[in-house]
């Protein structure tokens, strides 16, 4: 566990807390993290909520390209482990709504790289300091109860076992958050696929339509554009962490 002062004020412990340095992770850790991440993602009736945390950074890129475009942002709300909603303040231009809509599909995997290449530098603390993070920010943004606990919740695990928690239990519970990051949108993707075959689904209004719609490109397109910043953040990570695993 690392080692926290009983001196000096809340910033410097959480400083000690995060600056701490783990070793990287090993390959049976990786192994069974991402094992576990899959049947998270893929086949865990009771585990899939987990995929929330995916929800969640998935409707905060949306915030985070609207706010540094300057559309605003007025209200993120998760409606289930796999879908929420990011409401804007205001209009943008076509190529700024381009951005902020294929942020949302692109951006979890981007996460996990990030996770990945603090993981292969000794860092787990900051992948969870850094989740913390982000709760906190999508908390100034969600209005409605459900949201506010699921985030709430989320952002208290990473907090718990950042603050208490040894640093194998930082160590371990980094790596499933870069799995569950990096392979989250695969299933979403299919989703948006799935749609375009089901009468039963309003495709019109998911992010692959709004693209559509600024650009005159077809879904298609932006699958394979999802899929590819997927398959290239996975590629990217595995050489990151293969040479130190």
């Amino acid at each position: 566990m690392p080692e926290q002062p009983h001196s000096g004020g809340f910033a410097d412990q959480l400083g000690t807390v995060i600056s701490t340095i783990s070793s990287p992770p090993t390959w049976w850790l990786l192994l069974i993290t991402g094992l576990l991440a899959v049947f998270i993602r893929f086949a865990g009736r009771w585990f899939w909520q987990a995929n929330v945390l995916t929800t969640i950074v998935h409707e905060a890129a949306h915030a985070l390209v609207s706010l540094l475009c300057g559309g605003g942002v007025r209200q993120i709300m998760i409606t289930s482990p796999d879908s929420g909603v990011c409401m804007y303040r205001w209009m943008v231009t076509r190529g700024e709504a381009m951005v902020r809509s294929f942020a949302g599909y692109a951006m979890p995997a981007l996460a996990g790289l990030g996770c990945a290449a603090l993981l292969s530098n000794g860092y787990a603390s900051w992948v969870l300091f850094a989740g913390a993070l982000v709760m906190l920010a999508v908390l100034l943004v969600v209005r409605d109860g459900v949201s506010l606990l699921v985030v709430l919740i989320v952002g208290a695990l990473f907090a718990t076992v950042l603050w208490w928690g040894p640093l194998w239990l930082h160590l371990g519970l980094a790596s499933l958050v870069m799995w569950l990051l990096l392979i989250g949108e695969i299933p979403g993707v299919w989703d948006l696929v799935r749609d375009r075959f089901s009468s039963e689904v309003a495709f019109e209004t998911d992010d692959a339509w709004s693209l559509y719609c600024n650009t005159g490109l077809p879904a298609p397109v932006w699958f394979a554009a999802w899929y590819g910043v997927i398959g290239w953040c996975c590629w990217e990570a595995f050489w990151l962490l293969w040479p130190v695993a």
